[in-house]
């Protein structure tokens, strides 16, 4: 069997992609004409090149399409058929920005779309006992209608201070059983 590009654009515009409901032919989703490379020897499978471009590099159903491509191609043009698909991505990757908390290693938020589920007491207990095996630990009570946080490690009448630091002025925060 001969194989031409014509056969795979074929074969891609049977199978639909899940994001727009449509073939990959009709979403525009087959970047360039495949190409196709006949065998040097005889016993030797055909080779096939496709390049597919999907929205974003997050696409949830880039894996399963690419799965679905190559089953088109061997079902309608053979399976001694060496596949190669490439996926681009019509999105511009993600700007590296710089550095912002060049010392801390991880961040934990506990958060919830509720009210009175327990929220700071989970916080405070985590930070306490994070700060029990050693680690440093920093917590920050972002509650807009009165945090609470104060009130838990006993320190409503204290106030941070500021402290000037390679020439910035820093906030020096309370510290009370390990957690600042």
């Amino acid at each position: 069997m001969t194989l031409y590009p014509k056969l795979i654009m074929d074969a891609l515009a049977t199978v639909t992609y899940a994001g727009t409901k449509k073939s990959l032919v009709e979403s525009g989703m087959v970047a360039d004409t495949p190409s196709v490379a006949a065998p040097q020897t005889e016993g030797k499978p055909w080779k096939v090149k496709v390049v597919l471009e999907f929205p974003r590099d997050t696409d949830p159903f880039l894996r399963s399409t690419v799965k679905a491509a190559e089953a088109a191609i061997k079902y309608h043009c053979g399976k001694d058929i060496d596949i190669e698909i490439v996926t681009e991505f019509k999105s511009a990757p993600r700007p590296q920005t710089e550095d912002l908390l060049p010392d801390v290693k991880n961040i934990i938020a506990v958060s919830s779309g509720k009210g009175g589920v327990g929220k700071s007491t989970v916080s405070a207990n985590l930070a306490i006992a994070l700060a029990r095996l050693g680690y440093k630990v920093g917590l920050l009570d972002t509650d807009i209608f009165g945090p609470s946080m104060p009130k838990m490690f006993d320190v409503e009448d204290e106030r941070p201070y500021a402290v000037k630091k390679d020439g910035r002025d820093l906030i020096c925060p309370i510290e009370k059983y390990g957690v600042k």
